[in-house]
């Protein structure tokens, strides 16, 4: 079975797209993945074969995809939650939420879980940074967290995690208090000031010294009316400034907190490190959802076959996770069976394993 046959079986029970789109996604996910790239020229030119001749046909097939108006991007990211649904049915979730850049072109609010050292990308919004969507930042992230929280069942909680540049904001704070079954565990500005039992008032990065930890229950937000939270401040020495994070749920640690970087280590996975995502010269908001979900169906198929067809590094007592991520072992496999190895048969299935999970 060839990468576009493997990739054509694992898009073939998506809802909301005819025969015809689905050959082009599976066009799309087999040209990313044997390119290394998401630029429409590159993708075209690692499908050339007998079956695809032309790269211009090639090129103009794969911008159709992109452009098609009768795409359903909401059927399609029901869909893929659902899949993840099948695939995580845990007790918790612990989803991310990030925005990220691609230069001056394009920003993307993403909501992902936390999966591998890695995250899956479950739903987005894409915009360009000169026309940032009406509704302001804070309705644009409480319609994504709504969103997954009407498509994901009501047994599996949701834990957010998000930096200081989008969780230190009392309006998202009140919203997200309002949502049924989602926690949050959100870093926010040393400035920010805390209102202890006591009555006294400091800020935040003012109960720890270098090498502690702080933690308790106190009113936070004092210009914008107090609200009542649980509060963590850990200051890891040699670090400038401490994590200050603010949580509705007691059992959420600064340990939980650092899952959050997995979100860059994806981000970094589709950009420089994977699919050259920030070449891809694709612009268009809705242009580039579409590419996204392309990405993120390509990012999964590696982070599988790596799985599947790697053994993980052995650790050495003085490391506490490898070296090669689960991306990049994919990425590697993937890369020699096409060079080594290209008559043997390519997988088209999601494989994954539960990650430990949260307390609840």
């Amino acid at each position: 079975m060839t990468l576009y046959a493997g990739m054509r079986k694992l898009v073939r029970e998506l809802p909301g797209l005819g025969a015809w789109q689905r050959r082009g996604l599976a066009l799309w996910l087999a040209g990313v993945l044997q390119a290394e790239s998401c630029r429409i020229s590159e993708v075209a030119d690692s499908l050339l074969s007998p079956d695809f001749p032309s790269v211009q046909a090639l090129m103009k097939r794969l911008s159709r995809f992109l452009a098609n108006p009768r795409i359903s991007d909401e059927l399609l990211a029901k869909a893929w939650v659902e899949r993840m649904v099948q695939s995580f049915p845990l007790r918790h979730w612990v989803v991310l939420l990030d925005e990220t850049k691609l230069s001056d072109h394009l920003s993307v609010m993403v909501l992902s879980l936390a999966y591998a050292r890695r995250a899956l990308h479950l739903l987005w919004r894409c915009y360009q940074p000169a026309a940032y969507p009406k509704e302001g930042q804070v309705q644009l992230i409480v319609e994504l967290v709504a969103r997954l929280r009407a498509l994901v069942p009501d047994r599996i909680r949701l834990t957010l995690l998000a930096d200081r540049g989008l969780g230190t904001s009392p309006d998202l704070i009140r919203a997200l208090l309002r949502l049924p079954g989602v926690d949050f565990l959100l870093r926010v500005q040393g400035q920010t000031c805390i209102r202890l039992r006591n009555g006294q008032e400091r800020p935040l990065r003012m109960l720890v010294q270098p090498g502690r930890v702080w933690y308790g229950r106190g009113e936070v937000f004092k210009k914008t009316g107090w609200i009542r939270l649980w509060v963590c401040i850990y200051w890891q020495v040699g670090e400038p400034t401490p994590w200050c994070l603010v949580t509705n749920c007691p059992w959420r640690v600064v340990d939980d907190y650092g899952l959050r970087a997995w979100h860059e280590q994806s981000f970094r996975d589709a950009k420089s490190a994977g699919f050259n995502w920030q070449q891809s010269a694709v612009w268009d908001p809705a242009h580039a959802h579409r590419l996204l979900f392309i990405l993120v169906l390509a990012n999964a198929w590696v982070l599988s076959q790596g799985l599947l067809h790697t053994s993980p590094e052995k650790l050495s007592p003085s490391r506490g996770y490898p070296r090669q991520s689960l991306f990049r072992r994919g990425l590697r496999w993937l890369r020699a069976s096409i060079r080594l190895r290209p008559l043997e048969p390519f997988s088209p299935d999601l494989v994954f394993v539960l990650p430990q999970p949260l307390r609840c």
